[in-house]
């Protein structure tokens, strides 16, 4: 199971049965054949290539067409953060976590499963169209398609959101992932809470971890450096329900909302070089200190954004490596221009090399050698001073 994208994922069924019956309607003009009672325009229902067989396939390949369309709805690309001032920090509980009606992090209860309800209408004696009402549930599986929600369950290593307090150059941190892994699937959750100085604020890397099946397909985050002792990743996720897998296909139809884990690299790190067996890659970008602080803001803020207000993944415009670009370009207007790169992310550590981003050392093909840290985070994995090593 990766954070973002999991390792077998299973091939979307619905979306093919969907698109079959659509194509179907298209061709034949007749997909459903109501009760002949059911009145419609005055005529019967009957099977065949009749009036009403017409307008039966073209209701139906509206509907559908309408239900595809709501699957690729919703917040498509994370949108420009504005500059004003911070709203007020959270209330917070007595566990140290935010509450009040309008945040919700994580809820366990399995007591009620809402679901969509279908009630016939009586047929009438008129010439208007009578078709089944759906009433949907407040919470059920179909609302949840058109409105991204926090509500759970949530798996264990994302129920709680992560988020950040400003007071003036000291920024807190709250639910900050540190956990004990044995294996990928058997671990403790551990979250913490620190303070970090701006001013202290000197770097920010860029890492890749490229999937092993597939290379050109890669999870992208980004690390900050505080005088290079400690460091803090944040990794753009698909935030899983209980049980939940990643599928990319499923990710363009509303399945997954969209989180910031904000993590000890340890924790990251171990995941994917150690637990998931794959390449990670360490680029030390050009940003500068100043530009460094104000891209950590940035992310701060957006962190806050959805805590508040949550957000649909979507595997093509609002992933890991689109909220990077958008963070980037915040700072540097059109600095990572739209490339087939930026879909192909498991080749974006070269679209930054071309555009002057990350650090050379040499050819791309050597920088990318010399940022290789497997060897090292398997060497120093229980180290405490992890990050540094790992970079030396």
């Amino acid at each position: 199971m990766n954070d973002e994208m999991g390792r077998h994922a299973r091939p979307f069924r619905r979306s093919s049965f969907l698109h079959s019956c659509l194509l179907t309607a298209l061709a034949k003009n007749r997909f459903l054949d109501y009760s002949p009672a059911m009145p419609i325009l005055g005529n019967y229902h009957r099977k065949g290539g009749s009036r009403t067989s017409r307008l039966r396939g073209a209701a139906v390949c509206v509907g559908l067409a309408a239900f595809l369309a709501a699957g690729c709805a919703g917040t498509s690309a994370p949108p420009r953060l504005a500059a004003n001032a911070d709203p007020a920090p959270l209330p917070i509980s007595d566990k140290g976590l935010p509450c009040g009606d309008s945040v919700q992090l994580a809820g366990y209860s399995n007591d009620c499963r809402p679901t969509a309800t279908l009630a016939a209408k009586p047929v009438a004696d008129d010439q208007a169209i009578h078709l089944p009402s759906l009433t949907l549930a407040s919470g059920g599986p179909v609302q949840r398609l058109l409105e991204p929600s926090n509500d759970g369950p949530w798996s264990p290593d994302q129920a709680v959101l992560p988020w950040a307090e400003f007071h003036g150059q000291q920024v807190t941190v709250h639910n900050i992932r540190n956990s004990d892994y044995r294996t990928v699937d058997y671990y403790t959750v551990r979250l913490y809470t620190k303070t970090f100085d701006l001013r202290k604020l000197t770097s920010v890397d860029f890492i890749i971890v490229p999937f092993n099946d597939n290379p050109a397909i890669a999870h992208a985050m980004l690390s900050f450096g505080f005088e290079d002792k400690d460091y803090l990743i944040s990794s753009v996720e698909i935030r899983k329900r209980a049980g939940q897998k990643y599928s990319a296909l499923n990710g363009f139809f509303n399945q997954y909302t969209i989180m910031y884990v904000l993590a000890d690299e340890r924790d990251v790190m171990w995941k994917e070089t150690i637990g998931f067996q794959q390449e990670a890659y360490v680029y030390r970008t050009k940003a500068t200190p100043k530009q460094a602080q104000e891209m950590f803001v940035d992310v701060m803020r957006r962190v806050n954004k959805l805590v508040r207000e949550p957000e649909f993944y979507n595997t093509l415009t609002n992933n890991c490596i689109t909220n990077v670009r958008a963070h980037v370009n915040h700072l540097i207007p059109d600095g990572v221009p739209y490339d087939y790169r930026v879909l192909l992310p498991g080749h974006s550590d070269e679209l930054a090399y071309d555009l002057g981003l990350i650090e050379a050392k040499g050819s791309f093909e050597e920088t990318r050698a010399a940022a290789k840290v497997n060897y090292k985070a398997y060497l120093y994995h229980g180290d405490p001073d992890f990050s540094r090593k790992i970079r030396e």
